[in-house]
């Protein structure tokens, strides 16, 4: 889960380094009054959108386009809700520059920490595959996909995905979530025989 901790250490490290890139690593201590207000800000309003967007009881597991369009909205609605704030709470001599950098680089590191945290369970499910029965999966679609994820989520089924099996001549070789797709069903007999899976 995307937990709120983690939500407000990517805030945190967003909102300081944008003061710092903004201002080249010397922060004047005319702005330099600003950074704890702005990051307090920023938490207070940000954590109480991903909240709203449900980012926080979101699964790095079936982390998909649907939620990084979602997370996308969720930065946007926050930097934009805080920039108002800001700007009511400071006025117009808040650097407008460090707004900007803040939405791109908060935008850039939770889509990271979504990625990361998808890609580490995925290498954690790989890496316990072990010994079990080879099969093939007939339909490299979402079907096929899922199919493919309950197997390495669940390993006491005793299931080890060799490859794919589809019909679309597009999709010959490619590989989908690191399997690759053997052949057409009029290849099956060949691929099983190549393969050795009954």
């Amino acid at each position: 889960m995307f937990s709120v901790l983690g939500e407000a250490g990517m805030v945190i490290a967003a909102g300081l380094s944008a003061f710092l890139l903004r201002f080249e690593f010397d922060i004047p201590p005319y702005y330099l009054q600003y950074l704890p207000l702005a990051l307090g800000c920023w938490l207070l309003v940000k954590l109480t959108v991903f909240h709203f967007y449900d980012m926080d009881r979101s699964s790095y597991r079936f982390f998909s386009a649907d939620d990084a369009l979602r997370l996308a909205r969720a930065n946007a609605v926050g930097s934009a809700l805080s920039t108002v704030l800001l700007y009511l709470v400071v006025g117009a001599s808040f650097p407008r520059s460090v707004l900007i950098l803040d939405l791109l680089l908060c935008s850039l590191i939770t889509g990271a920490g979504f990625l990361a945290g998808r890609l580490t369970l995925q290498g954690v499910s790989r890496s316990h595959d072990g010994p079990g029965r080879e099969i093939l999966i007939y339909g490299a679609g979402q079907a096929g996909v899922s199919f493919l994820a309950e197997l390495r989520a669940n390993h006491k089924l005793g299931y080890k995905v060799r490859g794919f099996i589809d019909d679309d001549p597009a999709l010959a070789g490619i590989h989908v979530q690191g399997i690759k797709v053997l052949g057409r069903g009029a290849d099956l007999k060949a691929v099983c025989a190549r393969t050795g899976i009954t």
